[in-house]
């Protein structure tokens, strides 16, 4: 994966999960059943925001000790009525979400190794989902305006 890419995830990533009840009705929800990071940074109202992570665990021979590999999944959201929902499901995933505006939704959807989704979304209604399914891939999607809609699926391995 790009060094560019992962060092913007990896910041983003460190951050301190933060959800801000300053403004009413926000909703935070992180599930993770295997090591990694998460963050939601929510401002607005009526905002929802879901993280749900599991990765493989592999069991050292010499110890018998269980190792996770960790995914990485970043919400950020402003502006109201806006929802995010990133799965991951497979070994050093990164995920990442910045919503501006109203009424947005972003769905991301990840299994495999090694998979990279980046989501940026401003204005009103508009819609992205991302599913990927292997190793390997890379979206990212920058939507701007009102009403738009976009879906994009990935499948397979990487060739190196």
């Amino acid at each position: 994966m790009n060094k560019w890419i992962k060092y913007i995830a990896l910041t983003a990533a460190s951050t301190v999960l933060s959800n801000s009840g300053a403004f009413a009705g926000n909703t935070a929800v992180v599930n993770q059943n295997s090591g990694g990071s998460a963050s939601i940074i929510q401002s607005g109202k009526d905002n929802t925001a879901r993280i749900v992570q599991g990765g493989k665990s592999s069991v050292s021979k010499k110890a018998g000790i269980r190792k996770q590999k960790g995914n990485r999944s970043v919400i950020r959201q402003s502006g109201d009525h806006n929802t995010a929902r990133q799965t991951q499901d497979g070994d050093d995933n990164i995920s990442l979400v910045d919503q501006q505006g109203e009424s947005n939704t972003v769905t991301q959807e990840q299994t495999g190794k090694r998979n990279l989704a980046a989501a940026v979304q401003e204005g009103k209604d508009n819609a992205i989902t991302h599913a990927q399914t292997g190793d390997g891939h890379m979206h990212t999607i920058i939507e701007v305006g009102d009403g738009k809609t976009i879906a994009v699926s990935q499948s397979g391995l990487d060739r190196k």
